[in-house]
This record gives structure tokens, sequence and C-alpha cells, in this order.
């Protein structure tokens, strides 16, 4: 639904309220705002109430709409994320990574610094390079961007291929 469609019945809802809360402190008071004959009160009255019920139509449906576009997006992103662990897989298994090295590279894509992958693992910094190192060459990568990049673009091919109609 258009933003300028939600305002326009945000302020009719905020309308139809003030007139509520206004006729409300009326009684209360004693104030007479407007001297208006009984059916004019009542017009306003039931215009408020079917302001409020278009209102909250509106905002059902807004919300419906919202919350089935969240799970569609929920559910492209745990497809996108098992599809990268997958090309993980394949690619450690490609470059024939240890363990260790696997492990190393995994936090590497996540984006932590030597000395976070270090911590986690209880390791020497000198002992994460050196296995970072390795991961790089049995890549055929430079270093951590193109490591990055490679994964990056594979997932954008990946996702290309997909989208491609076949002929």
């Amino acid at each position: 639904m258009l933003p300028s469609v939600i305002r326009f019945i945000l302020i009719i809802q905020i309308i139809c309220a003030l007139v509520f809360i206004s006729e409300f402190i009326g009684q209360v008071f004693g104030i007479k705002a407007l001297d208006l004959p009984w059916q004019w009160h009542e017009y306003i009255e039931i215009s408020a109430v079917a302001g409020l019920l278009i209102g909250m139509g509106v905002t059902i449906y807004t919300l419906r709409a919202t919350l089935q576009r969240n799970r569609k997006i929920e559910d492209q992103l745990l497809l996108a994320s098992g599809e990268f662990e997958e090309l993980l897989k394949l690619k450690f298994k490609k470059w024939s990574l240890t363990k260790a090295e696997k492990d190393v590279a995994h936090l590497i894509i996540k984006g932590f610094t030597t000395s976070e992958i270090a911590e986690f693992r209880g390791k020497s910094e000198g002992t994460i390079k050196a296995q970072s190192a390795a991961v790089y060459k049995k890549a055929g990568m430079g270093g951590r961007t193109q490591l990055l990049v490679s994964f990056v673009e594979d997932m954008v091919d990946h996702g290309q291929e997909k989208n491609t109609p076949v002929t």
C-alpha cells in the first residue's frame, strides 16, 4: 500500500480519535465546544466510527501483507544461507583444507580478525596466520579480500544461473 494512503488514513484516525476525546472531555467538564443539533453529533460520531473501522481494516491488511513479505524474505534468507554453507563445503573440499584450516577459513569469511580467531580457537596469532596463509595458498588467493570476493562472486553467479530461464 502506498505510504501516502497510509498517512492519509492515519490522519483520519487521529481526527476521529480527537472527536471522541473532545466529546468525552466536553461531557466530563460540561463544556460545549459547538452548539450543534443532536443529529449532527450523531453524524459526526458515526463518521468517526466509520473512519476508525476503515483505518483498522487498512492496518490489518497492511500488517498481514508485511508479515507475508517478511516470511518470504526469511525463507529466501534461509535458502541463501543454506546454499552459502553448501558452497563453503564444496570449496573447502576442492581445496583439500584440513579441519583447522576449514575452521579458520570459515571465521575469516565471517569477518573475524586474526586476533579474534586466535582467541576463539585458543591458538596463537602466529598459528592462525600460518593456517590463513595455507588457506589462501590452497585456494589460489592472494589474501583475505580475494577469498571473500571469490565467495561473493560465486553466490552472485549461482543466483543468476538459478534465475536464468532455460531455453
